[in-house]
């Protein structure tokens, strides 16, 4: 993967990155080379094969899905580890205005009371200028933890460097350290979230979720897939989703992957995501899913629903669930499934993470993963307008691991 951090452009093209990727509802910060304009083409699997090629194609997807259904998250650690005295730690949020932000930032503030900790909540609005200024800040103010929220590294290096050499706990979600995106770079969040044995690092989770999501549309279709893909270049988390698709992807003999070259920069908004898929769809007929994300405030989903009689032959999964993907999944209305990610337990497994490391203890395996929910497992949606949990009593877990009640 080339180097986030030597793509940051200035400051006003980052925030126009941003901004667009916020309409999406999945908001990140890390930046690659824009990707360049251009016609779809396939790119993974051959789309050739045989019927008994994409039979041994489902039967392999839907091996895998046994356990993407069942949920890759484990459990939250239970074993005693008492809060840590008088911390005072910094919530640095990219956009509290993103619900994939807001939602874990409010989440480690709702933790860090239960710890018994001073916590600020700092909303950056999606201006990489106060992400330096947040955390600088933080620092003056003898902070000693910070959480970064969808605030990747190649962003605050040299604020980080200056937490670093002060001994402040960094732990981060959503967002990549410096050695993820530019591998040989030094590590800065010196209390990275762990999942233990399951995966190395987030990096490594985020392609087995872009891996699980391919199974998904291979199941769905048959093994004869064609999806199209919104191809980003540019945001480190799509890369390494999208990286994951399509490794899985090209396992497939009777795939095909059409991958759509996707400037959020020029092409973030609802209009602009409609047209791609249009044009998309009309130079490539045999496209009959998608993957990515399909809330209704991101525009993704009214463009699937825009393609017309083409919609109802479409199998999509979204890539957070958050309340309306669930909705739309029961309503049927242009979205069959969604991996989703337990919002809020990721915030208390960060503050968890935190007090490990100041206490100068391992950093535990936070039982973090993604459950594939589509119609062959309702039971485990949510009720309507509530986040989805991934464990009922996280919570529970949590502060009887702190404070012993």
């Amino acid at each position: 993967m080339k180097s986030v951090r030597s793509a940051v452009g200035r400051g006003r093209r980052r925030s126009g990155i941003i901004a667009a990727v916020a309409a999406l509802g999945i908001l990140v910060a890390a930046c690659s080379p824009p990707a360049n304009g251009g016609d779809s083409s396939g790119s993974a699997g051959s789309g050739g094969g045989s019927d008994a090629d994409a039979q041994a194609a489902v039967a392999a997807a839907d091996e895998q899905l046994v356990v993407a259904r069942k949920g890759r998250q484990t459990e939250p650690p239970s074993d005693p580890s008492p809060a840590a005295p008088k911390q005072n730690v910094w919530i640095i949020q990219s956009s509290a205005a993103g619900p994939s932000v807001a939602i874990p930032a409010n989440a480690a503030a709702e933790a860090g009371k239960v710890l018994g900790w001073d916590v600020t909540l700092y909303d950056a609005k999606g201006d990489p200028g106060n992400y330096t200024k947040g955390i600088s800040n933080a620092i003056a103010n003898g902070a000693t933890g910070l959480v970064l929220v969808a605030i990747d590294c190649s962003y605050v290096t040299n604020q980080l460097k200056d937490a670093k050499a002060k001994n402040i706990a960094v732990t981060e979600v959503y967002a990549f350290d410096c050695d993820d995106t530019n591998p040989g770079s030094e590590s800065l969040f010196s209390a990275d979230l762990s999942f233990g044995d399951r995966y190395a690092s987030l990096l490594d989770a985020w392609e087995q979720w872009g891996s699980d999501t391919a199974a998904w549309i291979i199941s769905a279709t048959g093994g004869k897939a064609h999806p199209m893909v919104l191809k980003n270049e540019q945001i480190a988390v799509l890369i390494s989703y999208q990286k994951g698709f399509e490794e899985r992807m090209a396992e497939c003999k009777t795939c095909t992957v059409i991958d759509v070259p996707w400037d959020v920069i020029t092409s973030g908004t609802p209009a602009a995501i409609a047209q791609l898929m249009k044009s998309a769809v009309l130079k490539n007929p045999e496209i009959n899913s998608s993957m990515f994300g399909s809330t209704v405030t991101s525009g993704y989903n009214q463009a699937i629903l825009g393609l017309g009689a083409k919609a109802k032959e479409m199998q999509v999964i979204a890539g957070l669930g958050l309340p309306d993907e669930f909705n739309l999944i029961r309503e049927s209305k242009g979205l069959q499934a969604t991996t989703a990610w337990p919002q809020e337990w990721i915030g208390w497994a960060a503050m968890d993470s935190i007090n490990s490391y100041v206490k100068g203890e391992e950093p535990r395996d936070q039982g973090l993963g993604w459950q594939i929910i589509d119609n062959t497992n309702p039971e485990d949606m949510p009720p309507s307008g509530e986040l989805y949990q991934g464990s009922d009593d996280f919570r529970e877990v949590y502060t009887k691991s702190w404070t012993g009640q």
